[in-house]
Protein backbone atom coordinates (compact mmCIF):
# COMPACT_ATOMS: atom_id res chain seq x y z
CA UNK A 1 0.00 0.00 0.00
CA UNK A 2 1.68 2.85 -1.04
CA UNK A 3 -0.20 5.42 0.41
CA UNK A 4 0.59 4.56 4.02
CA UNK A 5 4.02 6.09 3.97
CA UNK A 6 2.50 8.95 2.02
CA UNK A 7 -0.38 9.87 4.82
CA UNK A 8 2.36 9.10 7.76
CA UNK A 9 4.09 11.92 5.97
CA UNK A 10 1.25 14.23 5.24
CA UNK A 11 0.39 13.83 9.44
CA UNK A 12 3.43 15.62 9.96
CA UNK A 13 2.06 18.25 7.82
CA UNK A 14 -0.77 18.61 10.18
CA UNK A 15 1.25 18.79 13.36
CA UNK A 16 3.48 21.74 11.52
CA UNK A 17 0.15 23.35 10.32
CA UNK A 18 -1.32 23.15 14.12
CA UNK A 19 1.89 24.40 15.37
CA UNK A 20 2.18 27.27 12.47
CA UNK A 21 -1.34 28.62 12.78
CA UNK A 22 -0.67 31.01 15.12
CA UNK A 23 1.91 33.06 13.29
CA UNK A 24 -0.57 34.59 11.16
CA UNK A 25 -2.26 36.05 13.80
CA UNK A 26 0.23 37.48 15.08
CA UNK A 27 1.57 39.47 11.93
CA UNK A 28 -1.63 40.60 11.34
CA UNK A 29 -1.72 41.90 14.39
CA UNK A 30 1.41 43.82 14.66
CA UNK A 31 0.33 44.89 10.64
CA UNK A 32 3.17 42.95 8.68
CA UNK A 33 0.97 40.85 6.86
CA UNK A 34 3.07 41.09 4.00
CA UNK A 35 5.30 38.64 5.47
CA UNK A 36 2.52 36.55 5.25
CA UNK A 37 2.85 36.72 1.46
CA UNK A 38 6.70 36.63 1.45
CA UNK A 39 6.53 33.31 3.13
CA UNK A 40 3.38 32.13 0.92
CA UNK A 41 5.74 32.70 -2.49
CA UNK A 42 8.38 31.34 -0.84
CA UNK A 43 6.93 27.56 0.01
CA UNK A 44 5.63 27.56 -3.63
CA UNK A 45 8.45 28.19 -5.12
CA UNK A 46 10.07 25.58 -3.32
CA UNK A 47 7.50 22.98 -3.85
CA UNK A 48 7.08 23.74 -7.66
CA UNK A 49 10.59 23.27 -8.05
CA UNK A 50 11.11 20.08 -5.98
CA UNK A 51 7.49 18.37 -6.51
CA UNK A 52 8.07 16.90 -10.24
CA UNK A 53 11.50 15.58 -9.51
CA UNK A 54 10.25 13.94 -6.25
CA UNK A 55 7.06 12.43 -7.32
CA UNK A 56 8.64 11.17 -10.73
CA UNK A 57 11.52 9.52 -8.14
CA UNK A 58 9.39 8.77 -4.99
CA UNK A 59 5.73 8.50 -6.47
CA UNK A 60 3.16 9.76 -4.30
CA UNK A 61 5.24 9.49 -1.26
CA UNK A 62 7.73 12.42 -3.10
CA UNK A 63 4.63 14.20 -3.65
CA UNK A 64 3.64 14.26 0.10
CA UNK A 65 7.74 14.88 1.26
CA UNK A 66 7.15 17.87 -1.64
CA UNK A 67 4.36 19.29 0.06
CA UNK A 68 5.66 18.63 3.74
CA UNK A 69 9.01 19.89 3.32
CA UNK A 70 8.69 23.30 1.87
CA UNK A 71 6.01 24.06 4.83
CA UNK A 72 8.09 22.96 7.18
CA UNK A 73 10.85 25.41 6.18
CA UNK A 74 8.56 28.46 5.74
CA UNK A 75 6.82 27.31 9.55
CA UNK A 76 10.66 27.45 10.66
CA UNK A 77 11.16 31.07 9.23
CA UNK A 78 7.71 32.44 10.35
CA UNK A 79 8.36 30.73 13.98
CA UNK A 80 11.79 32.41 13.92
CA UNK A 81 10.14 35.79 12.97
CA UNK A 82 7.49 35.73 15.32
CA UNK A 83 10.25 34.88 18.07
CA UNK A 84 11.65 38.36 16.92
CA UNK A 85 8.66 39.97 16.54
CA UNK A 86 7.71 39.17 20.76
CA UNK A 87 11.17 39.29 21.50
CA UNK A 88 11.27 35.94 23.28
CA UNK A 89 13.86 33.66 23.23
CA UNK A 90 14.12 29.89 21.83
CA UNK A 91 14.02 28.16 24.82
CA UNK A 92 10.85 30.34 26.14
CA UNK A 93 9.22 29.12 23.28
CA UNK A 94 10.07 25.30 23.00
CA UNK A 95 10.07 24.41 26.85
CA UNK A 96 5.94 24.28 27.18
CA UNK A 97 6.47 21.89 24.01
CA UNK A 98 9.94 19.89 24.56
CA UNK A 99 8.91 17.64 27.59
CA UNK A 100 5.27 16.89 26.21
CA UNK A 101 6.80 16.03 23.00
CA UNK A 102 9.44 13.81 24.74
CA UNK A 103 6.99 11.88 26.77
CA UNK A 104 4.93 10.92 23.55
CA UNK A 105 7.89 10.48 21.28
CA UNK A 106 9.01 7.52 24.29
CA UNK A 107 4.98 6.37 24.09
CA UNK A 108 5.48 5.82 20.27
CA UNK A 109 8.93 4.72 20.30
CA UNK A 110 7.38 2.02 23.29
CA UNK A 111 4.59 0.93 21.40
CA UNK A 112 6.53 0.48 18.02
CA UNK A 113 8.90 -1.79 19.83
CA UNK A 114 6.22 -3.81 21.43
CA UNK A 115 3.87 -3.93 18.15
CA UNK A 116 7.34 -5.21 16.08
CA UNK A 117 7.73 -7.97 19.02
CA UNK A 118 4.30 -8.97 18.94
CA UNK A 119 2.35 -9.15 15.55
CA UNK A 120 -0.77 -10.88 16.75
CA UNK A 121 -2.61 -7.45 18.04
CA UNK A 122 -6.62 -7.99 19.04
CA UNK A 123 -9.49 -6.26 20.60
CA UNK A 124 -8.03 -7.06 24.26
CA UNK A 125 -4.15 -6.37 23.60
CA UNK A 126 -5.20 -2.75 21.81
CA UNK A 127 -6.99 -1.81 24.93
CA UNK A 128 -4.10 -2.72 27.41
CA UNK A 129 -1.51 -1.25 24.90
CA UNK A 130 -3.73 2.06 24.87
CA UNK A 131 -4.07 1.69 29.33
CA UNK A 132 -0.11 1.31 29.00
CA UNK A 133 0.36 4.23 26.69
CA UNK A 134 -1.70 6.52 29.15
CA UNK A 135 -0.03 5.24 32.16
CA UNK A 136 3.91 5.78 30.08
CA UNK A 137 2.93 8.89 29.47
CA UNK A 138 1.49 10.19 32.87
CA UNK A 139 4.82 8.67 34.29
CA UNK A 140 6.94 10.49 32.09
CA UNK A 141 4.93 13.94 32.98
CA UNK A 142 5.51 13.00 36.73
CA UNK A 143 9.22 12.31 35.78
CA UNK A 144 9.42 15.53 34.02
CA UNK A 145 7.85 17.12 37.23
CA UNK A 146 10.23 15.84 39.83
CA UNK A 147 13.58 16.00 37.93
CA UNK A 148 12.71 19.36 36.34
CA UNK A 149 10.27 20.86 37.79
CA UNK A 150 7.98 20.98 34.61
CA UNK A 151 4.37 20.54 36.03
CA UNK A 152 1.93 20.40 33.32
CA UNK A 153 -1.07 20.64 35.58
CA UNK A 154 -0.18 24.02 36.98
CA UNK A 155 1.22 25.31 33.42
CA UNK A 156 -2.55 24.30 32.13
CA UNK A 157 -4.27 25.80 35.30
CA UNK A 158 -2.21 28.84 34.69
CA UNK A 159 -3.21 29.21 31.24
CA UNK A 160 -7.47 28.62 31.65
CA UNK A 161 -7.44 31.06 34.43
Amino acid sequence: MPMVPAMQVLTLYGAIRAIGATTGPVFQGVGKPSILTKLAVIQLVMMIVIIYPLTNKFGIFGTAVAIVLPNLITQIIAGIKVLTIIKCDGYQFIRPLLFPFISISIVILSLYIFISIQRNINITIFIILIFLSGLTYLGMSYLFKKTFDYDIVKMLSKLLR
